[in-house]
């Protein structure tokens, strides 16, 4: 089967194996058992399995939008469970900070995490929100 993705990429597909070939000229072969989906976003195809594994992931474990009370002074924040090291995103008014130049993971085992020094503490009018993986 031939499908035209954009006008400047096509997929050929035949027994599990798709050959993409690039608006450079490049062409790259996957191999996959199960069907999967071919996107452009910035000029750079991605592959996408169009059938995820759920039985394979425990989403129970994730956290999203956990909301943390603000009172403008407050820098060390503790979350209502224990996270994941290093899977842990924060959230001031719905933009994303930065960690290590914004804030600092504290105690994943304790929930805890802290803005740095020269970052301001959440004003009371700001919403403070986190994303995590829950510790097992």
């Amino acid at each position: 089967m031939i499908s035209r993705v954009d006008n400047t990429s096509k997929v050929v597909k035949a027994n599990n194996i798709s050959h993409v070939t690039m608006a450079n000229g490049d062409t790259k072969v996957i191999k996959a058992e199960q069907d999967n989906k071919i996107a452009k976003a910035n000029a750079q195809v991605k592959v996408v399995n169009s059938k995820m594994r759920s039985d394979i992931m425990d989403t129970t474990r994730f956290v999203y939008g956990e909301a943390i009370v603000t009172d403008g002074v407050t820098k060390l924040f503790t979350l209502a469970l224990p996270y994941v090291s290093g899977l842990l995103e924060i959230f001031v008014d719905g933009s994303s900070y930065t960690k290590i130049t914004e804030w600092e993971e504290v105690s994943p085992a304790l929930g805890t995490f802290q803005f740095v020094a020269g970052q301001d503490a959440p004003d009371t009018d700001e919403h403070l929100k986190a994303n995590y993986i829950k510790a097992v």
